[in-house]
């Protein structure tokens, strides 16, 4: 079963001492998805590596209390598999061969090009986690859905879904057997506030029973759960 992965969110650490570089890559990192943790030295680096677990962690080397490929060689040392970008203004090849030897999965000179870091970070999480290329034909039970044409066969016909209910059914496949509250669902896939007060959620998910349930009054794909939410059984 190959799920879309688009909404899941990778926990990056960013090592940056140069303010201005760190506060635009952390904003370009939350506008790609990814959850964001950031410092600029040695130790406080060291210390949120050994209290959290990263999927991914960018490194400068050159940082206020010492050197950067102090975190590699603990991370190294400490067996953890992180897939670690060095970000450097030191481009000789001996700087880099010196960080490839030390474990480093690649290295990228400054300046650098953004879209050609935020590739880099895509393709080292995709090879980590084993993330296969988005799929266009999700199955479950006896329904097939064609999630880029928004269309689904059921096994009480062809549907054809709105934009919105497309987003809401992706968000519901990308996190199965997760509850999910009503104010997570309308943030993330309407884009309103946790606040407001409304029962769009409930009329959603109760379309998607009569749509993909063989009895939409025991559902076995589409749970709820009393005070809590809705989640997904595929």
């Amino acid at each position: 079963m190959n799920l879309p992965l688009k909404n899941k969110k990778h926990k990056v650490l960013l090592v940056e001492d140069e303010e201005h570089l760190r506060e635009g890559l952390i904003f370009s990192f939350m506008r790609e998805n990814y959850d964001v943790c950031s410092c600029s030295t040695v130790k406080k680096a060291i210390s949120l590596i050994k209290s959290d677990d990263f999927d991914l962690v960018i490194l400068d080397l050159m940082l206020s209390d010492g050197d950067g490929s102090d975190v590699l060689l603990f991370i190294r040392g400490q067996n953890k598999k992180t897939p670690v970008i060095i970000l450097s203004a030191k481009n000789s090849s001996q700087d880099k061969i010196k960080g490839l030897s030390a474990g480093v999965d690649d290295y990228l000179t400054k300046p650098f090009v953004l879209e050609e870091l935020l590739l880099r970070m895509k393709n080292l999480l995709r090879r980590s986690f084993d993330e296969p290329e988005e799929k266009d034909l999700f199955e479950f039970s006896r329904n097939k859905i064609y999630l880029r044409e928004g269309r689904c066969v059921t096994a009480k016909g062809e549907i054809f879904l709105t934009e919105i209910e497309s987003k809401l059914l992706a968000y519901f496949i990308s996190n199965p057997g997760r509850i999910i509250d009503r104010s997570e669902l309308l943030s993330e896939v309407w884009g309103v506030g946790a606040s407001i007060r409304t029962r769009t959620v409930d009329i959603f998910v109760s379309r998607f029973r009569k749509y993909f349930e063989e009895d939409a009054k025991l559902p076995l794909h589409f749970k709820g759960h009393r005070g809590q939410g809705y989640s997904f059984h595929p």
